[in-house]
């Protein structure tokens, strides 16, 4: 079964009535995907890891109280069609330490927050890049990192929540800005 996620209805405390998200069983769908993820690693300290997942859906038949208003099209709702990650990093050994580049990027299709595909429920796709610089000093119990996520400052949407036929208006939560961090870890064995 196929899951909707419609504007419904809920009864406050005092009997008013506001809108809210209310799940019902779409129909029926067929839905295959493919999931692969590997890690590749040199003895000389390169890595690369790697991730894939694609999905596909199809809607076989839809419940009739809906009054059609879900296209049967294929177009996944709720999930993205496609995600991909890939990332590397370096091990530099040096008399001072273990210095490690490390960068990676990942993709996120664009998504329709409800089955219908409504414009208003679409979130776009985006691609995310984050860095680290990390140092471990020869003993391996002191490491300093400096890293810095969404490395190209994308404003995106990680979701939303479309009230548009019940209140005209549309909520996003928007994704985090660049942001730079650096930590110490210390161990103590």
């Amino acid at each position: 079964n196929a899951v909707i996620g419609t504007t419904g209805v809920a009864l406050g405390p005092i009997g008013f009535g506001t809108p809210c998200a209310l799940p019902q069983n779409a129909g029926d769908a067929e839905i295959q995907g493919i999931e692969l993820e590997a890690m590749y690693r040199l003895d000389n300290g390169l890595s690369i890891d790697a991730a894939l997942s694609t999905l596909d859906f199809q809607y076989t038949s839809l419940n009739s109280a809906l009054g059609g208003s879900i296209p049967m099209d294929g177009t996944t709702p709720m999930s993205p069609e496609l995600k991909w990650s890939l990332g590397a990093s370096k091990d530099f050994n040096m008399d001072w330490g273990t210095v490690t580049p490390r960068i990676d990027a990942s993709y996120r299709d664009e998504v329709y927050v409800n089955a219908n595909n409504d414009a208003n429920g679409l979130v776009e796709d985006f691609t995310l890049v984050n860095a680290k610089l990390t140092w471990m000093n020869p003993d391996e119990d002191l490491e300093v990192a400096l890293a810095v996520t969404n490395l190209l400052n994308e404003y995106y949407y990680q979701t939303k929540f479309n009230l548009a036929a019940a209140t005209g208006s549309v909520q996003g939560n928007p994704g985090r800005p660049r942001e730079w961090a650096l930590s110490v870890k210390k161990s103590f064995y």
